[in-house]
């Protein structure tokens, strides 16, 4: 039993390290420096993401209940889907910095799977889900970077995750919106 807590614990241990970017060498220091750059770069990302899936929100159901057909209201969703995406993918190309923490979500994942194959498989399976259903297709492409090449590739990429993130978030937003007006 202890060995599987020791390696479990090892797994987490190098997947926080490398999360983080902590090199063995690093001081006390620059950790606490590189947790506090994560920490804000994650504020900021949460603050921007669910204000932007608060206007999305407001928008699907105005859209809805407008009675603006299916189709309609799938392509002007997913046009802002786009817009959000890529809003955060020109962030990153120009500025370099990754505020959807994509590229700290790939290290931690590459030193689990050093550790543990299972463990890092299972670990990109739960960032393309979380990414999917929830924080965006900008972070599964920064994830997926070295995978996906060229920019075409990863507007492709982009455009494919984005329309399949859309389809999901309308079905739930109109869902709730159905629930909501049927029990009034």
């Amino acid at each position: 039993m202890f060995g599987s807590l020791k390696k479990t614990y090892g797994l987490f241990n190098a997947g926080l390290k490398a999360f983080a970017d902590i090199k063995d060498g690093d001081s006390v220091g620059v950790g606490a420096g590189k947790v506090a750059l994560i920490a804000v770069k994650r504020s900021a990302y949460i603050f921007a993401d669910y204000w932007l899936a608060a206007v999305c929100a407001a928008l699907n159901i105005a859209l809805k209940a407008l009675d603006i057909r299916l189709l309609y209201a799938f392509i002007v969703m997913w046009g802002v889907n786009i817009l959000i995406a890529g809003f955060f993918l020109v962030i990153y190309a120009r500025t370099g910095h990754d505020i959807s923490l994509g590229e700290d979500l790939r290290r931690a994942t590459d030193a689990i799977r050093q550790e543990s194959r299972r463990a890092g498989y299972l670990t990109v399976c739960g960032v393309i889900v979380q990414a999917v259903f929830w924080s965006g297709p900008e972070q599964v492409v920064i994830f997926f970077r070295k995978e996906i090449g060229s920019t075409p590739n990863m507007v492709a990429a982009m455009l494919f995750l984005t329309a399949l993130q859309t389809g999901i978030w309308m079905y739930l937003y109109r869902t709730g919106y159905d629930t909501v007006t049927g029990l009034l």
